[in-house]
């Protein structure tokens, strides 16, 4: 193992000594037991990163339509709007992978990167809001496609994404892409939505429960 001048005991130095070469070894007395632990603890850590991905999320829109254009050909439906848009985002996620993932704080302590098993974030924004939707029906089925890209109000900030969704009335299987400054995620799933429409405004509310990848 290389270690550079400056990684002493493999960058481990409470819970190691060093050997030649700033070779970590483990000051616990049950050597045998120490790997065995920590080899359940990492395994655990791993699973853990894949769980943290799993999300469930409720949403509430109110849309106030500025504009509005559509048309329905039966099987083919499609949409253009720009409206002002409150919306309110309650997300419920887990924390596996920080929680058994140990830290050396400043004072030297040895604690948990996160001490919360799961993350609970709500969120809430006014956003002008350009949206394009178009609806295919194949087989008893719905295939929407929707894109959108909305400003935040608030704080100028840009948002965009596209989403596919397939099912039937009010469930369906989505995919979508999201851009919100710098960051883009990637999320799958299911989703259970309701929505009312009037020619100036809008209500609707989202059940959403998948798995989410941030790049």
């Amino acid at each position: 193992m290389y270690n550079s001048p400056y990684a002493f005991s493999d960058n481990k130095v409470i819970s190691h000594v060093e050997l030649a070469g700033l070779e970590a070894y483990p000051l616990h007395p049950n050597y045998g037991l120490y790997n065995i632990t920590e080899t359940f603890r990492r395994a655990f850590v791993d699973v853990g990163r894949g769980v943290d991905k799993l999300y469930v999320s409720v949403s509430t829109t109110f849309s106030q339509v500025i504009s509005n254009t559509s048309v329905n050909m039966g099987v083919y439906s499609g949409e253009i709007q720009s409206s002002i848009d409150v919306k309110s985002t309650t997300t419920l996620s887990s924390n596996f992978a920080d929680f058994l993932t140990p830290v050396q704080f400043s004072n030297g302590d040895i604690g948990q990167r996160n001490s919360n098993l799961y993350n609970l974030k709500t969120e809430s924004s006014v956003e002008q809001v350009n949206t394009t939707k178009n609806n295919l029906k194949i087989g008893g089925l719905d295939v929407d496609f929707a894109s959108f890209y909305s400003v935040d109000l608030g704080n100028g900030g840009m948002h965009s994404g596209k989403e596919i969704k397939i099912g039937k009335s009010n469930f369906s299987k989505f995919w979508k892409e999201e851009t919100s400054g710098s960051k883009t995620s990637t999320s799958e799933g299911i989703k259970v939505s309701f929505e009312i429409s009037f020619p100036s405004f809008g209500f609707g509310a989202e059940l959403e429960s998948g798995k989410k990848h941030e790049k």
